[in-house]
Parts: structure tokens; C-alpha cells; sequence
């Protein structure tokens, strides 16, 4: 295999697989932290902005909202939950 530049230190390096990005553990290390780090900036920023998070009373009060409307149904709540899933489609 021809030589290849580690994309942490910018060495030179004869990969011993053709995935192999680093020169060594080290920079393995370093890049694997980077890349964990990119990923979970990335993955924070589409959960901010892709559901709004509820407290655990708001959490709670639809919760007894559903049990209530399930008791009156005389269903269980996994019954009504499982019946209104499928209302849903």
C-alpha cells in the first residue's frame, strides 16, 4: 500500500489496513475524541431543535389525562395507548 498522511498529526505512515487513518494509537486516540466530540455537537443541536422538551409535571399531567380518558373508555391505559397508536396510522 502507498504511504498516507495521519489526518491527526499530519505524518507520514505506511497503513497496515486500507481504513487506517492515524500513524498510531496516540493519534488514533486523539482522533477518535474529535470525531465523538463533532458527533455529538451535531446530534445535541437536532434535539434542541427537534422536539420540545416538556417538564415532568407537564409529562405527567398528559399522562393522567390519558389514564383518565382510558378508565372512562373502561380500557386499560396500554389498551387505549395501543388503540389510539393505531388511529394514528
Amino acid at each position: 500500500m502507498e504511504k498516507r498522511t495521519c489526518v491527526v498529526c499530519q505524518g507520514l505512515f505506511a497503513p497496515k489496513s486500507r481504513n487506517q487513518k492515524t500513524c498510531c494509537k496516540e493519534c488514533a486516540e486523539i482522533a477518535k475524541k474529535q470525531y465523538q466530540y463533532t458527533y455529538r455537537k451535531e446530534h445535541r443541536a437536532e434535539e434542541d431543535g427537534a422536539a420540545e422538551r416538556k417538564t415532568p409535571q407537564e409529562r405527567m399531567e398528559l399522562l393522567s389525562k390519558h389514564a383518565r380518558e382510558a378508565q372512562k373508555m373502561r380500557l386499560s391505559y396500554g389498551q387505549y395507548m395501543a388503540r389510539k397508536r393505531m388511529e394514528a396510522k
